[in-house]
């Protein structure tokens, strides 16, 4: 993406940023700034105070099945060559391998939270398996008609799992889910566990906006334009998605501008309230945003600045 320097600088001057301004963001913490301010400072001023919970352990676990289920189909089809119905067993096999050192990771390090783990299991086999039948059809009609085994695969599978992403001009960082790369055509997947069809929702224009700053980071580094961003949901297996164009990604760079920005204040904004304060019913971090005081800072205070783990 060649993003044109007297934008940035109109924005860089809207939001007071120089040469100067070189501390790396990260996509999540641009994503937080969408969703709520507070959100976003508490998240920055305190970054590891995290209590780890049965949702963010089950979220973990779907993530870390699908990404592996993803790898593992890819080396699959593209050894074997072909598509048949026989195939499925042999698949299934595979998902019973990833849940068993999956299940064994997350008993191992939370186990606290077994019951929970435990009870997830078997529906997270099952959408696995419909998951698979879906794309073994979905390949079976591709090859039907006359596409290649690598075709088939690149349209289907993702060609990057966990690719990490940087942008030397924003001093952006993110490590989308997927990325899928077909004969010119590129599509970025964010993977999301919600329990509910409502709460996705309410979440949804911070994670596309999420989405976007992937956008903005591939086109840089591989000079190809993304056509499209989704989240795919794997409690049940739909997805959402959006056309990228150029209007979405100057919004993409005003927030990553104004996250960067805003990361030097020092206060802590209060809660929400009027017709935005709904959200605080979805909030990631309510207990914690509600028990934590406003902040004001003092004269001789001085900014700092935190990452979430790093980059790689």
């Amino acid at each position: 993406m060649n993003i044109k320097k007297n934008f940035i600088k109109v924005l860089g001057k809207k939001y007071q940023l120089d040469n100067t301004t070189t501390h790396k963001i990260w996509s999540t913490q641009v994503s937080n700034l969408e969703w709520c301010e507070r959100y976003f400072k508490i998240m920055n001023k305190y970054p590891h105070s995290d209590e780890t919970n049965q949702y963010v352990v089950i979220g973990n676990l779907e993530h870390a099945v699908f990404e592996s289920f993803a790898q593992k189909t890819k080396s699959q089809w593209l050894n074997k060559g072909g598509f048949h119905e026989s195939d499925l067993e042999k698949t299934y096999e595979i998902i019973d391998k990833i849940i068993e050192i999956e299940l064994g990771f997350a008993l191992e390090n939370y186990a606290q939270f077994g019951n929970y783990i435990e009870h997830v299991i078997p529906s997270l086999k099952n959408r696995l398996r419909i998951l698979a039948r879906r794309q073994l059809n979905e390949a079976i009609e591709l090859l039907k008609k006359g596409l290649s085994d690598k075709d088939i695969t690149e349209i289907i599978l993702p060609w990057a799992v966990e690719r990490p992403l940087y942008s030397q001009k924003l001093h952006l960082a993110g490590r989308p889910d997927f990325i899928y790369r077909h004969k010119g055509k590129v599509i970025i997947v964010d993977l999301k566990s919600h329990n509910d069809t409502e709460d996705a929702f309410n979440h949804s224009a911070q994670h596309f906006l999420q989405l976007l700053t992937y956008s903005v980071m591939y086109e840089e580094l591989f000079h190809e334009k993304v056509s499209e961003v989704q989240i795919f949901y794997t409690k049940n297996l739909k997805t959402s998605s959006i056309k990228v164009n150029k209007a979405l990604k100057d919004k993409a760079v005003e927030q990553i501008l104004k996250a960067r920005s805003f990361s030097t204040h020092l206060d802590i904004p209060p809660k929400l309230s009027g017709d935005e304060a709904h959200k605080c019913d979805y909030c990631y971090i309510r207990e914690r945003c509600f028990a934590t005081e406003d902040y004001e800072p003092e004269p001789d205070d001085e900014v700092t600045f935190t990452t979430r783990g790093e980059f790689e």
